[in-house]
């Protein structure tokens, strides 16, 4: 516990829900070589296009809590060599700021807080008035995309506005030289609303 293992899958202890190598615990494992041996033909496929190998921890039923993490997957196939994946963190950058837009349903504000990976600060995004007198604050962030490239942010999570739950998307074009930065809100609601900043910045770097 609490430190890197290596497991060996090849070798390890399996089971499965049709119960071929066994049901789990008690009921009996097997060596996934077994499986290899009544299945000489076995291929990874990816029909859906979401992924042919998956990696899930504690989904069985709800007494599963453990908590981990996976690195350094390595998959071979026979004959053809083998690939590690190697799963690093994504890059910590700031991006925060706070300022006030004239949207297009309304006058608004916002303040930005996600780089909490770079100051340890918890992500938040909130706004006094969404442009229609309604406050926003953000209970727990579910997703942060930076595009370096577009010199974007995209952040989805979940809040109280006006006292009501909503889910929500706050996107936001940096501020430069040039421009002055661009905001926009999405709540599940129903109300939106973006426009330029005339105050105030977004930092993205």
């Amino acid at each position: 516990m609490f430190t890197w293992q290596k497991w060996d899958a090849r070798n390890g202890c399996w089971w499965d829900n049709n119960a071929e190598l066994g049901s789990g615990g008690f009921l009996g494992v097997a060596p996934l070589s077994d499986y290899i041996a009544n299945h000489p033909d076995a291929t990874i496929i990816n029909p859906n296009g979401v992924g042919g190998l998956r990696v899930t921890v504690g989904f069985a039923s709800a007494g599963d809590t453990f908590d981990g993490n996976v690195d350094m997957v390595t998959v071979g196939v026979s004959g053809h060599g083998s690939t590690s994946y190697d799963f690093e963190p994504p890059q910590c950058q700031e991006a925060d700021g706070n300022g006030d837009f004239h949207g297009d349903h309304g006058d608004a504000n916002f303040r930005a807080d996600n780089d909490g990976c770079m100051d340890g600060d918890q992500d938040t995004v909130d706004s006094d008035n969404r442009g229609d007198g309604k406050d926003f604050h953000s209970t727990h962030i579910d997703s942060i995309e930076i595009d370096n490239v577009a010199h974007t942010i995209t952040v989805t999570g979940t809040g109280m506005s006006a006292g009501a739950p909503v889910t929500f998307i706050f996107t936001a074009i940096e501020s430069d030289l040039v421009t002055p930065g661009w905001a926009s809100f999405t709540f599940s609601d129903g109300y939106a609303n973006a426009g330029s900043l005339f105050d105030g910045a977004m930092l993205l770097h």
